[in-house]
C-alpha cells in the first residue's frame, strides 16, 4: 500500500470528514445547497440533466452529473451531498501533500498542507457545503499533481494526453472559473519551459484541447449568461474587497508564520543543518506566485469588464500559500530529526493540526444556536400563508416544511426591474420561474395568481426586495400591520 496512506495528511482527511458530519448536526441547508439537492434527487439521469442545464444553477454541469450518481449510490440528502464535498477537499489535501512531498520532502509538505487546509476560512467553510467547490479543490490539486509529475516529460504518451485532456476539460464543467484555473497551470508550465529553454507544444495543446468538452454545454451556458440580465448580481469590487479577501485568511497566516518562526528558533538552538530537497521547485513556485496574485488579476478584470469577484471563486490562492510555506519549511525543518526533542516537538505540531477540523466541528456544535428555518416563524399567525420574493427566505422554509403554515414565493418581473431592487432580483425571477417548471409542486406563483387566491396572508420582506412596498403598501385595497421588522400581516378589504 502507498506510504502516503499512513501519513498524517491521510488521518487529517478523516478529520475533515468528521468535521463535516459534526457541523451538519447544527448547520441547516441554505438556498444554494437546496438547489443542489433538487438536482441530485431527480429520478432519472435526463431529468437531472434538464434541471442542471435550465439556468437554475450557474453551470457546474460535471458536478451535477457526478453528484447525481453519488446520490444514487448513497443518498441525495444534504448531509450526503456535504460529505461528497468534504471527500473532495480531503482528496485535494492528499494530492497536494503527495505533490509537495516530491519537491520538498515529507515533513515540510505535511506541515504546509495541514496548516493551509485546517486554518483556511474558505476551505473549511466549503468542507461542509453541498456545493461544487470540494470537487473544484480536488481537480485543482490533481492538476497541480500531474503538472509536477510530468514536468520533465519531453515526449507525450497516451496516458499523459488523456490526463491533461480530461482534467483541463472537467475543470470548466465544475465551475466556469475552471477555464482560468486551467489557463493558470498551462501558463505556469509554459513559463517554466521557457526558463529551461524548451517548448512542449504538445503539452499546451492537449491542455487546451480539453476545453472542447464544454462545447455541448454552450447553449445551456448562454442561457445562464442571460439569467441575470439586465442586472448582474455580483457587485463591482473596490480595493477593500480585495484586501478583505486576503485578510480573511489571517488565522492561516498567523499559524504559518508562528510555526515557521518556531522552527527557525529551533534550528538555531539545536544548530542542525537542513538538506533542502527542491526537485521541481521552479514550476511549483511559478504556480504559487500566479495563484497568490490570481485575485488581483480578477479584481482588475472585474473593475474594467464584468464583475466576477467572489471569495469562493479565488480558492486557488490558498494553493499558492501552501506551496510557498512548504518551500520555507523545507529550509528550516530537517528531513531526519537530529534529536529526540526535535522529533517530539514536530510530532506535537502535526497532532494539533490533524485534530483541528474536529475541534472546529465540536466548537461549532457548542456555539451554533441556529434553529430549523421554519422554527423562526413560530410567533407568526398559524394557518396563514407566508409569502416572500426572496429565495433565501423561501427555499429553506419550503424544503424543511411546516405543519402550521404554507410558504409561497411570488414572481413579479415589474418589481424585479425596479432600479432600486437588489442586483440579483431579475436572476431570482428567472431562476425561480425555471424551478417551478422543473418541480411543479413548488409554491411559486405570479403576483396576480397569489393575490387572487389569498385575501389574508403574511409577507416576509427583506432588504432590496420591494414586492410588499409596490404591491401591498401602496395599494389602497389592502390593510396591514407590522408584526416584526420586515414582516407584515396583510388583509384584503372587501
Amino acid at each position: 500500500m502507498k506510504k502516503w496512506f499512513y501519513s498524517p495528511v491521510s488521518i487529517f482527511s478523516f478529520s475533515l470528514i468528521l468535521n463535516c458530519i459534526l457541523i451538519s448536526i447544527v448547520k441547516y441547508a441554505w438556498m444554494d445547497e437546496i438547489l443542489t439537492y433538487y438536482s441530485a434527487s431527480r429520478p432519472t439521469f435526463f431529468s437531472m440533466l434538464s434541471f442542471a442545464t435550465d439556468s437554475i444553477n450557474a453551470g457546474n454541469y460535471a458536478y451535477f452529473i457526478i453528484v447525481w450518481f453519488w446520490s444514487k449510490i448513497f443518498s441525495p440528502s444534504i448531509v450526503s451531498l456535504r460529505l461528497f464535498s468534504s471527500l473532495g477537499v480531503a482528496v485535494g489535501a492528499i494530492l497536494l501533500f503527495v505533490s509537495l512531498k516530491k519537491i520538498y520532502g515529507e515533513k515540510s509538505a505535511t506541515l504546509a498542507t495541514l496548516i493551509t487546509f485546517a486554518f483556511s476560512t474558505i476551505i473549511m467553510f466549503q468542507n461542509s457545503e453541498a456545493r461544487f467547490y470540494g470537487l473544484l479543490i480536488a481537480l485543482t490539486c490533481l492538476l497541480f499533481f500531474i503538472s509536477i509529475k510530468y514536468e520533465e516529460e519531453k515526449k507525450p504518451n497516451k496516458f499523459i494526453i488523456i490526463q491533461l485532456f480530461l482534467i483541463n476539460g472537467l475543470l470548466p464543467l465544475v465551475h466556469f472559473f475552471g477555464f482560468a484555473y486551467s489557463l493558470l497551470f498551462t501558463l505556469s508550465v509554459f513559463l517554466s519551459d521557457l526558463i529551461h529553454k524548451r517548448l512542449r507544444w504538445w503539452y499546451y495543446f492537449y491542455s487546451f484541447a480539453g476545453w472542447v468538452l464544454f462545447l455541448p454545454f454552450i447553449p445551456a451556458f448562454k442561457k445562464t449568461l442571460e439569467l441575470s440580465k439586465p442586472h448582474f448580481w455580483i457587485l463591482k469590487p473596490n480595493i477593500d474587497t480585495l484586501i478583505n479577501l486576503y485578510a480573511s485568511e489571517k488565522s492561516m497566516y498567523y499559524v504559518l508564520l508562528s510555526t515557521g518562526l518556531f522552527f527557525v528558533l529551533l534550528k538555531i538552538y539545536f544548530k542542525y543543518k537542513v538538506e533542502t530537497k527542491t526537485r521541481g521547485e521552479g514550476l511549483a513556485l511559478i504556480i504559487s506566485v500566479l495563484s497568490i496574485s490570481f485575485p488581483i488579476v480578477i479584481y482588475f478584470y472585474s473593475l474594467y469588464f464584468q464583475s466576477m469577484f467572489l471569495d469562493r471563486y479565488m480558492l486557488i490562492f490558498i494553493l499558492g500559500f501552501c506551496i510557498i510555506s512548504s518551500s520555507f519549511f523545507s529550509r528550516v525543518i530537517p528531513q531526519v530529526h537530529p534529536n529526540f526533542y526535535s522529533k517530539i516537538i514536530y510530532s506535537t505540531f502535526v497532532a494539533i493540526f490533524v485534530c483541528m477540523p474536529v475541534y472546529l466541528g465540536i466548537k461549532e456544535i457548542k456555539t451554533n444556536v441556529s434553529l430549523i428555518p421554519p422554527a423562526y416563524d413560530n410567533p407568526l399567525p398559524i394557518g396563514l400563508p407566508v409569502v416572500t420574493d426572496s429565495p433565501p427566505h423561501y427555499l429553506p422554509r419550503f424544503y424543511y416544511g411546516s405543519t402550521q403554515r404554507e410558504y409561497y414565493f411570488v414572481l413579479d418581473w415589474e418589481v424585479a426591474l425596479l432600479p432600486h431592487s437588489t442586483l440579483n432580483a431579475t436572476q431570482d425571477f428567472k431562476a425561480m420561474q425555471n424551478l417551478k417548471k422543473q418541480i411543479p409542486i413548488q409554491n411559486i406563483m405570479y403576483t396576480k395568481d397569489f393575490l387572487d387566491t389569498f385575501s389574508d396572508f403574511v409577507v416576509m420582506s427583506s432588504p432590496g426586495h420591494f414586492w410588499f412596498d409596490t404591491r401591498i403598501k401602496n395599494n389602497s385595497i389592502y390593510e396591514y400591520n407590522q408584526l416584526f421588522p420586515d414582516i407584515y400581516l396583510v388583509h384584503k378589504k372587501i
